[in-house]
């Protein structure tokens, strides 16, 4: 079973991943250029690149977070 915090934190990654794969996708300006981030640094397609590669990261961790829920599948 679920609890609720398990539940809370994959809402969490679950928005900021797909938060992440839309400005990736889209090429979002107001994420790009976000004071203190460290993206707006780069060049936009090696920006795009590497917020693809994070909104993966934070959904595989979700995935692992939701595998970990139920052993029983394993």
């Amino acid at each position: 079973m679920i609890d609720a915090a398990t539940i809370i934190l994959l809402a969490i990654f679950g928005i900021a991943a797909a938060l992440c794969l839309y400005a990736a996708a889209t090429g979002a300006p107001w994420f790009f250029n976000s004071p203190g981030s460290i993206l707006r640094t780069l060049p936009r397609p090696a920006a795009r690149i590497i917020a693809a590669i994070i909104a993966l990261a934070i959904l595989t961790m979700a995935a692992i977070i939701l595998h970990d829920s139920f052993p029983s599948l394993s």
